[in-house]
Order: C-alpha cells, then structure tokens, then sequence
C-alpha cells in the first residue's frame, strides 16, 4: 500500500511510475535539492532553505527538524544533565572516514580538552583503521569502539562529541550530547549552518580549513563550561525532539485511509 524510497539513486521517473502502481508513495531527502513528485517528501535538511514552493500541487512536503528520522532508542531518552567537569568525550563521523580525519580529532580534541577520555567510534567503511589504534596507543583513556550496535549508548553516556554535520548529528541532537561539528561535505552546510545559529551545536569548522585544528581545540575549550554545554543540550532536544517519525507516521497513515476510503 505505501512506498518509502530513500536512496540517493532515486529518479523522479521512477517516482512518476511508482505513484501509478502504488497507492502512497513516500520519498525521504536529505536536502530536498531536487523535486521528486512523491505524494509526501521527508527532509529534514530542507529546513534551511524552504523548498516546497517548487513541488506539485499534490505532494506534501514535511521539511524541517520537527520531521527527524529517529530510533527509537534515541527517541526514548531521559533528560540529559551535562556534568559540571568532563569526564568523556566520543568522536564520530559516520559510517566512514573518507576525510581521514579521526586520528587527528583524536589529537585536537586532547589538545583542546586534555583532561577527559576519549570514546573513538570505528565504522564499517573506516580504510584508516590502523593509523586510529597507532594514534590511541599514543594516548591514554581511549577506547575504540568497532561498529557499535547501539550508538545511543555511547551518546548518552558522554558530556561531549566532535562529530560530522550528517545524520549522526541529529541523532547526538535528539540525545541531547552537545556537539562541536565538522563539516565534512558540502550537502552538509546549510544544516550545519541553521543548526549553528539557532545555537543548538557548535560548529567548529569545515574539513578543509588549514586551520581546523586550532578551530576544533579552541571550540572544545569553549565547551569545558557546563553552562555552555547545557544551552547546547536544552536547544538541541528542541528541535530534535525525538517525536518526527511518529509525525510522520501519522500523516502518512492519515493520507493513506484518505485514497483508499
């Protein structure tokens, strides 16, 4: 009865053809930077630009943080209560590291706060895996962790992360982690930008900058104030407040009785 697409790959032919064969079909975005003509198009990246005006009459665009994909286990949380010293910090970018770049947050981070512990995620597609356990057996109180199978854990539990401004980002933001973003693809600015002036992260730089290393320990640094830390927290859980998959479960339950009634 209802489609989901969610690939890159999606064209909007297929969509067209989807939708004579398919009662509902559903198209989630990340940006939303191209017009698939589904009957409902999910995109929490398209807050930053307010797409919808360029799609047809007859989709229904829900856009923007209150429509966040989530877990559940990120959803069900408790109030987070940031620690007034650090004592843990996770660094993550993703599924890969195609920038290369966890060994030397891994170095920036206990340059810009040297007095915590690290927690290194390690995804499936890292190709730098060897040269992240040399730069841990550098230091001390790390911990690798190799393919987490529940990262919501891991986010809970710590009073800061470094991390990418991608799909993990809204998952520290609906636990609550306060989180200073790198900005590792291009696709990923004008949330990291929306989500930087509403203050609900703290963004430390793109990949690319010659400075990211003095940026990433100096905004850390920035962070070592519990008070800092909490405005992060209170103004992530506002946006991302672990509610969007029901949102749009119910529109799409709602539509659906509508063509078949």
């Amino acid at each position: 009865d209802v489609l989901v697409a969610d690939a890159y790959d999606v064209s909007p032919e297929f969509i067209k053809l989807a939708r004579t064969k398919v009662p509902l079909v559903v198209a989630i975005e990340d940006l939303a930077d191209r017009v698939l003509p589904a009957d409902i198009v999910v995109s929490v990246g398209a807050a930053v630009e307010g797409r919808d005006a360029r799609y047809p009459s007859h989709t229904t665009c829900l856009f923007g943080f209150p429509y966040a994909l989530l877990e559940s286990e990120v959803s069900d949380r408790a109030e987070p209560s940031p620690s007034v010293s650090l004592r843990r910090l996770l660094i993550t970018v993703g599924v890969a590291d195609h920038r290369r770049l966890v060994p030397r947050l891994m170095r920036w981070a206990s340059d810009g706060a040297p007095d915590f512990g690290q927690d290194v995620v390690v995804g499936p597609f890292f190709d730098n895996t060897r040269e992240i356990e040399a730069q841990a057996s550098t230091m001390t109180n790390v911990s690798l962790w190799h393919q987490p199978l529940h990262l919501a854990t891991l986010m809970r539990r710590v009073d800061l992360a470094v991390a990418g401004g991608g799909q993990t980002l809204i998952e520290l933001m609906g636990c609550g982690t306060p989180t200073a973003v790198v900005t590792l693809y291009d696709n990923q600015l004008p949330q990291v930008e929306a989500l930087s002036r509403c203050g609900a992260i703290a963004c430390a730089g793109r990949w690319d900058d010659s400075d990211l290393g003095n940026r990433v320990s100096r905004t850390l640094r920035g962070l070592i104030d519990p008070t800092r830390r909490t405005a992060l927290s209170r103004a992530a859980r506002h946006h991302i407040d672990g509610k969007g998959a029901k949102r749009v479960a119910d529109v799409v339950t709602e539509q659906l009785q509508q063509v078949q009634s």
